[in-house]
């Protein structure tokens, strides 16, 4: 228990709560499956959303980089607001990353956009609990996320989602190559649900 480990004082007793679910977002993980996007053809594109603030030390750069070294038949949302947003806009162009930058989104946007992407892609180094991975899971929608601070525990590798041991452009790509795999999205969106 990362938290565990860096809250305990010697000779207390440290105990961890974890962070409780909306109960909006309890009755979507308890209820029956959202339907997902369907797995269409073969050569369908993956469809990566990729949701958080966009500054620094978020990974959209590092998310950008990879959809771009897959090359084909993938397509990445970048949903988020904040002071990165033209530089990565920029930067998608320049390394012809097919990204859409939707903005910041709330409520029913944010639904429409969890249910219509195959995979969730958060690879940040800043955040030790990151939420919209646990929305994502409730609604069986897999994960990929980075070997940063508690989120490996929060999403076990293989079981509910895919941890990128490192920062890196070519980790990232070969999870997300991974994720075109229509079975291994179900099995980790089940795994999701049920953790």
């Amino acid at each position: 228990p990362w938290w565990k480990d860096r809250l305990a004082v010697e000779g207390g007793d440290t105990h961890v709560v974890p962070n409780p679910l909306p109960p909006a977002l309890e009755r979507v993980a308890a209820g029956p499956p959202p339907a997902g996007p369907p797995a269409g053809p073969p050569d369908s594109p993956l469809r990566v959303l990729v949701m958080t603030r966009l500054v620094p030390g978020k990974g959209v750069e590092l998310a950008l980089r990879a959809v771009a070294a897959m090359g084909r038949d993938v397509e990445l949302t970048v949903a988020g607001g904040g002071p990165r947003s033209r530089a990565l806009v920029r930067l998608a162009q320049r390394i012809g990353a097919p990204a859409t930058f939707s903005g910041w989104v709330r409520d029913g946007a944010k639904e429409n956009l969890l249910s219509s992407h195959h995979v969730l892609c958060h690879v940040s180094g800043h955040d030790a609990s990151p939420m919209v991975a646990v929305e994502a899971m409730a609604r069986g929608l897999p994960v990929v996320v980075l070997n940063s601070r508690s989120v490996p525990e929060l999403v076990p590798h293989e079981r509910a989602g895919l941890v990128v041991q490192r920062p890196e452009t070519d980790l990232l790509t070969v999870a997300l190559e991974r994720l075109r795999d229509p079975a291994l999205r179900i099995k980790l969106g089940q795994g999701g649900r049920a953790w």
